[in-house]
């Protein structure tokens, strides 16, 4: 694997020791956690104190707290980041994995939490997530398109290009025929979502 990725024309290095998309993902989510770190931050899935020391910002997960609530029910006044790195694909589809006992599926969820996300963003603030194409149906961005559930101010793909885990900007059409686990373990196609409460 090289040791740096391009996004948007800017060259970010890949987070290390990391054979998944987390790899591109935590360097992209840093970036952003930095542009509001004096601002009110709540992260959805308890991702980045996992991988950086001294965290401080507000964290909701159901399963793995430290706010043990479900976002779809979490109240609290806005913040100006909401942010949630390859979280909201597990919402309502496989939830039994994190909470050791059966969870009925709710197909529905996620688009549910998604909204819930969204009237948590203060004005002016912004929501920024990801999530990998064809893990959860109900997410891919066709069904979000055609439902008119959700506009974006920015939305782009990164596709996985080789086993030691090279990533590379995307298209529509990649998103489009990406499939999960194959060719290459895991995500093969992860979409960056952001919109701003304007």
């Amino acid at each position: 694997m090289t040791t740096n990725f391009m996004y948007k024309g800017k060259k970010y290095p890949y987070h290390p020791n990391l054979n998944t998309a987390r790899a591109i993902e935590l360097p992209l989510a840093m970036e952003v956690m930095e542009r509001f770190k004096d601002k009110r931050i709540l992260e959805v899935g308890n991702v980045l104190s996992n991988h950086f020391e001294g965290m401080t910002h507000a964290v909701v997960d159901k399963y793995a707290g430290p706010i043990k609530e479900d976002i779809v029910d979490y109240k609290a006044p806005p913040y100006d980041l909401v942010i949630s790195i390859s979280t909201i694909e597990h919402i309502g589809v496989d939830e039994h994995r994190y909470a050791g006992y059966p969870v009925e599926a709710e197909p529905t969820k996620a688009l549910k939490a998604l909204g819930a996300m969204r009237g948590l963003v203060a004005r002016e603030g912004e929501l920024f997530y990801t999530w990998p194409m064809r893990y959860n149906p109900g997410l891919d961005f066709w069904t979000l398109l055609h439902s008119g559930f959700f506009s974006f101010y920015d939305i782009s793909f990164m596709k996985r290009v080789s086993r030691s885990n090279s990533w590379e900007e995307a298209g529509w059409e990649d998103a489009y025929e990406a499939k999960y686990n194959k060719p290459f373990p895991r995500a093969n196609v992860i979409v960056i979502a952001r919109w701003k409460n304007v």
